[in-house]
């Protein structure tokens, strides 16, 4: 949820901590990222509606994914590659630069923000 509407890497969701969430949850404040730039990003309301996502007074310290270890997440777990999988999205394909994995998603968020810029912009004839 939080790759797909609202753009973040796996690594960025890996390192969110409960304290990174605003107050009223419309953002998240980013820390960890891949080019060391911290950043907020706004939270639709798809991801506002999802339960354990909301800060409800937890340790602000507290990982929101955090590894079977308790530390931080090193990479996406095996449910992702299932579930591409059983809605067979990667079948017949074998240049893996054109599979289905988790960064595709974040693909995807760029192209519908495109998308509904477009939208929003009028055009000259």
């Amino acid at each position: 949820m939080i790759g797909i509407f609202c753009g973040a890497r796996a690594g960025e969701i890996f390192g969110l901590y409960r304290g990174n969430i605003g107050q009223e949850a419309e953002t998240v404040f980013l820390q960890k990222t891949k080019t060391n730039t911290a950043r907020h990003v706004y939270l639709t309301k798809e991801v506002r509606t999802v339960p354990e996502w909301r800060y409800n007074g937890q340790d602000r310290n507290e990982l929101i994914f955090p590894a079977n270890t308790g530390g931080n997440k090193e990479r996406m777990s095996k449910t992702f590659d299932r579930a591409v999988a059983s809605i067979c999205l990667n079948d017949g394909i074998t240049d893996a630069r054109q599979k289905v994995v988790f960064h595709t998603i974040r693909h995807t968020f760029a192209s519908w923000l495109v998308q509904r810029a477009c939208r929003s912009t009028r055009w000259p004839s």
